[in-house]
Protein backbone atom coordinates (compact mmCIF):
# COMPACT_ATOMS: atom_id res chain seq x y z
CA UNK A 1 0.00 0.00 0.00
CA UNK A 2 1.17 3.41 -0.88
CA UNK A 3 -0.08 6.60 1.29
CA UNK A 4 0.30 9.73 -0.70
CA UNK A 5 0.10 12.89 1.06
CA UNK A 6 -0.66 16.05 -1.01
CA UNK A 7 -1.25 19.78 -0.46
CA UNK A 8 -0.04 23.39 -0.13
CA UNK A 9 3.46 24.32 1.15
CA UNK A 10 3.60 24.65 4.75
CA UNK A 11 0.76 22.74 5.49
CA UNK A 12 2.64 19.57 7.71
CA UNK A 13 2.88 16.97 4.80
CA UNK A 14 6.45 15.65 6.10
CA UNK A 15 5.67 16.00 9.78
CA UNK A 16 2.27 14.47 9.56
CA UNK A 17 3.93 11.99 6.96
CA UNK A 18 6.52 10.73 9.56
CA UNK A 19 3.74 10.17 12.29
CA UNK A 20 1.34 8.36 9.99
CA UNK A 21 4.73 6.21 8.73
CA UNK A 22 5.73 5.19 12.15
CA UNK A 23 2.36 4.24 13.16
CA UNK A 24 1.63 2.25 10.01
CA UNK A 25 5.00 0.86 10.72
CA UNK A 26 5.85 1.81 6.97
CA UNK A 27 8.59 3.55 5.17
CA UNK A 28 8.68 6.93 4.64
CA UNK A 29 10.10 9.73 2.05
CA UNK A 30 9.75 12.98 1.00
CA UNK A 31 9.61 13.78 -2.92
CA UNK A 32 11.63 17.46 -2.25
CA UNK A 33 14.39 15.75 0.02
CA UNK A 34 14.79 12.86 -2.32
CA UNK A 35 14.83 15.42 -5.41
CA UNK A 36 17.63 17.41 -3.46
CA UNK A 37 19.88 14.10 -3.09
CA UNK A 38 19.25 12.37 -6.51
CA UNK A 39 20.24 16.44 -7.94
CA UNK A 40 22.88 16.83 -5.44
CA UNK A 41 21.50 20.46 -4.66
CA UNK A 42 19.07 21.99 -2.97
CA UNK A 43 15.36 22.75 -4.36
CA UNK A 44 16.09 26.34 -4.75
CA UNK A 45 19.68 26.30 -6.94
CA UNK A 46 17.96 23.83 -8.61
CA UNK A 47 15.51 26.54 -9.66
CA UNK A 48 17.86 29.14 -9.93
CA UNK A 49 20.43 26.92 -12.27
CA UNK A 50 17.49 24.80 -14.22
CA UNK A 51 14.12 26.28 -13.52
CA UNK A 52 11.14 25.37 -12.21
CA UNK A 53 10.96 23.06 -15.74
CA UNK A 54 13.80 20.85 -14.80
CA UNK A 55 12.64 20.47 -11.02
CA UNK A 56 8.97 19.39 -12.33
CA UNK A 57 11.16 16.68 -14.66
CA UNK A 58 12.52 15.45 -11.81
CA UNK A 59 10.08 15.67 -9.22
CA UNK A 60 8.36 13.17 -11.54
CA UNK A 61 11.39 11.03 -12.31
CA UNK A 62 11.25 10.34 -8.15
CA UNK A 63 7.72 10.02 -7.87
CA UNK A 64 7.93 7.03 -10.79
CA UNK A 65 10.60 5.41 -8.25
CA UNK A 66 8.75 5.94 -5.46
CA UNK A 67 5.50 4.42 -6.97
CA UNK A 68 7.12 0.99 -6.95
CA UNK A 69 7.51 0.73 -3.21
CA UNK A 70 5.07 -1.02 -0.86
CA UNK A 71 3.89 -0.09 2.48
CA UNK A 72 5.61 3.83 2.02
CA UNK A 73 3.95 7.02 3.37
CA UNK A 74 5.35 9.54 0.95
CA UNK A 75 4.93 13.50 1.38
CA UNK A 76 5.33 15.35 -2.18
CA UNK A 77 6.32 18.54 -2.98
CA UNK A 78 2.92 21.00 -2.78
CA UNK A 79 3.44 21.48 -7.31
CA UNK A 80 2.97 17.91 -7.66
CA UNK A 81 -0.34 18.09 -8.71
CA UNK A 82 0.47 20.97 -11.45
CA UNK A 83 1.58 18.12 -13.50
CA UNK A 84 -1.05 15.92 -14.87
CA UNK A 85 1.23 13.08 -15.57
CA UNK A 86 1.65 12.71 -11.77
CA UNK A 87 -1.96 11.70 -11.30
CA UNK A 88 -1.60 8.09 -12.75
CA UNK A 89 1.05 7.41 -10.18
CA UNK A 90 -1.00 9.13 -7.63
CA UNK A 91 -3.94 7.74 -8.45
CA UNK A 92 -2.40 4.15 -7.94
CA UNK A 93 -1.92 4.57 -4.13
CA UNK A 94 -4.34 6.32 -1.01
CA UNK A 95 -4.57 10.07 -1.54
CA UNK A 96 -4.61 12.68 1.37
CA UNK A 97 -4.97 16.15 0.91
CA UNK A 98 -4.03 18.22 3.70
CA UNK A 99 -5.99 21.21 3.22
CA UNK A 100 -4.68 24.08 5.10
CA UNK A 101 -5.58 28.06 6.11
CA UNK A 102 -3.94 30.27 4.29
CA UNK A 103 -3.59 32.51 7.40
CA UNK A 104 -1.60 29.63 9.26
CA UNK A 105 0.45 29.00 5.96
CA UNK A 106 1.63 32.50 5.91
CA UNK A 107 2.34 32.48 9.73
CA UNK A 108 4.19 28.84 9.50
CA UNK A 109 6.11 31.06 6.12
CA UNK A 110 7.34 33.93 8.26
CA UNK A 111 8.95 31.50 10.79
CA UNK A 112 10.53 28.96 8.43
CA UNK A 113 13.97 28.72 7.28
CA UNK A 114 13.39 26.83 4.10
CA UNK A 115 13.84 28.65 0.82
CA UNK A 116 10.83 27.97 -1.27
CA UNK A 117 11.61 29.69 -4.74
CA UNK A 118 7.99 29.95 -6.17
CA UNK A 119 7.27 32.31 -3.17
CA UNK A 120 9.48 34.87 -4.94
CA UNK A 121 6.59 35.50 -7.40
CA UNK A 122 3.55 34.13 -6.37
CA UNK A 123 1.53 34.40 -3.11
CA UNK A 124 0.92 31.32 -1.18
CA UNK A 125 -3.08 32.58 -2.15
CA UNK A 126 -2.48 32.84 -5.32
CA UNK A 127 -0.72 29.39 -5.34
CA UNK A 128 -4.03 27.99 -3.12
CA UNK A 129 -6.46 29.24 -5.84
CA UNK A 130 -4.56 27.39 -8.34
CA UNK A 131 -4.31 24.38 -6.96
CA UNK A 132 -7.12 23.73 -4.62
CA UNK A 133 -9.41 22.09 -7.44
CA UNK A 134 -6.86 19.65 -8.19
CA UNK A 135 -5.93 18.75 -4.33
CA UNK A 136 -9.61 18.48 -4.36
CA UNK A 137 -10.14 15.56 -7.42
CA UNK A 138 -6.41 13.74 -6.66
CA UNK A 139 -8.24 13.29 -2.78
CA UNK A 140 -9.67 10.15 -1.43
CA UNK A 141 -9.46 11.95 1.74
CA UNK A 142 -9.72 15.62 2.92
CA UNK A 143 -8.13 16.38 6.05
CA UNK A 144 -7.83 19.93 7.76
CA UNK A 145 -4.84 20.25 9.79
CA UNK A 146 -6.00 22.38 12.40
CA UNK A 147 -6.04 19.46 14.46
CA UNK A 148 -2.51 18.08 16.23
CA UNK A 149 -0.74 15.36 14.60
CA UNK A 150 -2.02 12.85 16.78
CA UNK A 151 -5.46 13.09 16.39
CA UNK A 152 -4.68 13.81 12.16
CA UNK A 153 -2.95 10.29 12.65
CA UNK A 154 -6.14 8.64 14.68
CA UNK A 155 -8.55 9.95 11.72
CA UNK A 156 -6.49 9.13 8.77
CA UNK A 157 -5.94 5.26 10.38
CA UNK A 158 -9.57 4.90 11.07
CA UNK A 159 -10.30 6.14 7.41
CA UNK A 160 -7.51 3.16 6.25
CA UNK A 161 -9.15 0.44 8.26
CA UNK A 162 -6.06 0.62 10.88
CA UNK A 163 -7.43 1.33 14.08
Amino acid sequence: MLVYIIGMPLSGKSTLGKALAEELNFDFFDTDAEIEKKALMFIDEIFKNFGENKFRELETEILMELNKKKNTVIATGGGIITNNTNNPYLKTGFVIYLKSEIKLLEERNKSSIKVRPLLNNYSLKELYEARKDKYLALADLVIDNSASVCEIVKTILSSLGEE
